[in-house]
């Protein structure tokens, strides 16, 4: 029965995803789309490691940035192919996130958050000033758009419902983890670690496991970032212009939820839009949410 009635909730889901870019018409609405679509991956990257597992991460800016300068070095410089590209990023970027987890993870709480965002000013540093691989401020131009197959991609249209296929893949990834073994383990952790260690569950591998899987969605994210978008930038890895939206997509969303981040993570990528007229109050109102 509940399988069932998880299987009707994704389902009907899935298919408000495919209606949503046909009410909204217009190249640019259909353009906030896809970036919206891009946040749901961060977001719920941050969701696995935040909501299901209680261990918050102000790092995943940085992550974002690493596959997304991966993915525009290999491409521009090297000339891999777009899919060799998209693997190697995500690789390597989760290799990346998998160490600095085993170095980090032992720390718990406040020193743990803290070793987070010192990492994705780091990589906001090296991305500012190692100049001669990625450019400085100027950020890497000119990378390939998005391809399936060999064939480029081009209408917004398409672009959206190629992209829906790896989040409706992330979305089904994220509801087999949590409603597993291992993610019953994340909920433990998050609850209470004393009780978790007495039924023989250590917080120290599951955070690690959460940890490092959200940092797997993350660098997907960053990588069709720079693929749309065509350029990165060192504020990518960002707090204010990335990090805070991300925290505010989970939280607003429903952190701990399966289909939360993609509600936060469609109002706050539509919100700024429409909030363009508050200006400087734009931030307040944010904090009102």
């Amino acid at each position: 029965m509940k399988m069932k009635k998880n299987l009707s909730s994704f389902l009907i889901w899935i298919i408000v995803l495919c209606i949503i870019p046909f009410i909204v018409s217009s190249d640019y609405s259909r353009h906030l789309c896809i970036n919206a679509l891009i946040y749901v991956m961060l977001a719920q990257g941050l969701n696995l490691c935040l909501g299901y597992c209680g261990q918050l991460s102000l790092g995943q800016a940085g992550f974002y940035a690493i596959g997304g300068y991966i993915f525009a070095i290999l491409t521009t410089r090297i000339g891999f192919s777009w899919w060799e590209t998209i693997i190697i990023s995500v690789a390597v970027t989760t290799l990346v996130g998998f160490i600095l987890a085993v170095i980090s993870m032992r720390s718990r709480g406040s020193a743990f958050i803290i070793i987070s965002i010192l990492f994705a000013q780091f990589v906001k540093l090296v991305a500012l000033n190692w100049t001669d691989v990625t450019n400085g401020q100027a950020g890497i131009l000119s990378i390939p758009g998005m391809e399936c197959f060999g064939i480029l991609i081009t209408s917004k249209l398409a672009i959206y419902f190629y992209m829906l296929i790896f989040v409706v893949i992330i979305q089904f990834l994220t509801e087999r983890i949590t409603d597993s073994k291992i993610g019953r383990g994340f909920i433990a952790v998050k609850q209470d670690e004393s009780l978790a260690i007495s039924l023989g569950i250590s917080p120290y591998r599951y955070s690690i496991a959460a940890f490092t899987i959200g940092v797997a969605f993350t660098a997907l994210a960053g990588c069709f970032h720079a693929s749309f978008a065509q350029m990165v930038s060192p504020e990518m890895a960002d707090f204010n212009n990335v990090m805070l939206y991300i925290i505010m997509m989970v939280v607003v969303g429903g952190r701990g939820t399966l289909w939360g981040p993609v509600i936060g993570a469609f109002i706050f990528t539509f919100l700024p839009e429409y909030l363009r007229f508050a200006d400087m109050l734009r931030i307040p109102i944010f904090g009102m949410i």
